[in-house]
């Protein structure tokens, strides 16, 4: 009986397709109910061709998740027209916090504003000892995949440095650049070297684990008395894993 069910949508006209199931996968502080309504979708309702569109579209315009995707699945392959939406959506960070309310002590928020990270820094190197520092880090500055961050060192090397990264494309192309300034001593004539740099960089993913890149800046250098600058470009090919 499917069977024949089946070719007669095929020969006479596909059914009109309803919404047969709502779910919702990724969602810690909003509620299903909250995001069904934000969605505007109910099951029992038709689903037009561009209802997932639609859906998408409203959902990212509350501003309230980081990613959403809403996927159509087939809930019965015996009946076509029953569709299953599911939505998966991710709220970025969230914390919990305590309520005072004896009937819900506990409540999940996101967190907002930028996101300090902290990376301890130590090295040595031959003819400068000992590096140390720190680097502090701020996630998604300027939108998903990218990272803003300031390494400051001191030691053999004194530095402070501010720079940006954006992925795109799921990381097959990466843009970077940033300013920095550091001092070291040389070891042969013990003598400092000032040093200021501007740079950006460029990087594409021909195919897998194979990249190339390109990479232009200027330096001011100060050594023994002399100051020098100059800019310089270049680029490479390189396999990556």
């Amino acid at each position: 009986m499917a069977a024949w069910l089946v070719v007669l949508m095929l020969v006479g006209g596909q059914a009109q397709e309803v919404v047969h199931d709502i779910r919702i996968h990724g969602n810690v502080a909003t509620s299903d109910d909250e995001i069904r309504r934000l969605a505007g979708v109910d099951v029992g309702m038709p689903l037009a061709a561009d209802t997932v569109e639609i859906v998408t579209n409203r959902l990212r315009a509350t501003k309230k998740f980081e990613k959403v995707e809403v996927l159509k699945r087939f809930a019965s392959i015996a009946d076509p027209s029953q569709i299953v939406l599911v939505i998966i959506v991710d709220e970025g960070p969230v914390k919990i916090e305590r309520t005072g309310d004896e009937s819900a002590p506990v409540r999940v928020v996101r967190t907002r504003g930028p996101r300090l990270m902290f990376l301890p820094i130590i090295t040595a190197e031959d003819g400068y000892g000992l590096i140390y520092g720190a680097r502090f880090g701020v996630p998604d500055p300027i939108g998903k995949d990218s990272r803003l961050s300031f390494p400051l060192t001191w030691g053999g090397d004194k530095r402070a440095a501010a720079e940006v990264e954006k992925d795109f494309h799921g990381g097959l192309t990466r843009l970077s650049g940033g300013a920095a300034i550091n001092r070291r001593e040389h070891p042969f004539y013990e003598q400092d070297e000032d040093r200021g740099r501007v740079w950006v960089r460029g990087e594409r993913e021909i195919v897998r684990a194979f990249r190339v890149g390109a990479t232009g800046g200027w330096q001011h250098v100060s050594f023994l008395g002399t100051d020098d600058s100059f800019t310089h470009a270049g680029r490479w090919t390189f396999p990556h894993g």
